[in-house]
């Protein structure tokens, strides 16, 4: 099962191996993964946006918020249907991935993050991974 992709282009530094959509028309976030009955293990929605809304899903999600960069900074699991989550931090939006997969994408995007320690308050580099 496979996604469509909405909107305009999806961000470059998604790990291998993860079909990760994006929403970033007003429609398409609108629509969601409403009428889905679940996500596949490496799949997911990113949207652009600080806060979501579970009214009317099917099933269970893990939420994983990312920060400017792309790193992950906080994860919600197991969110259940009709919930409402807010995560101001979240300058990077969120992705919305099947319950008990968060830490798995959350993970697997920690490892396409350099920083270099010896810089204090350096910001995280997007490097290919």
């Amino acid at each position: 099962m496979v996604l469509r992709r909405a909107g305009r282009a999806t961000p470059a530094w998604w790990p291998p191996g993860w079909s990760i959509a994006s929403a970033t028309t007003h429609s398409a976030r609108g629509r969601g993964l409403l009428g889905r009955d679940g996500l596949g293990d490496l799949e997911g929605l990113w949207l652009p946006v600080r806060s979501v809304h579970t009214i009317g899903m099917r099933f269970a999600l893990d939420l994983v918020w990312l920060d400017a960069g792309g790193a992950a900074i906080r994860l919600d699991e197991g969110v259940r249907r009709v919930s409402l989550r807010t995560c101001l931090a979240a300058h990077g939006g969120v992705v919305e991935v099947a319950a008990g997969r968060g830490a798995a994408l959350a993970a697997a995007m920690s490892s396409c993050i350099g920083v270099d320690p010896g810089e204090r308050g350096a910001r995280p580099a997007r490097r290919a991974c």
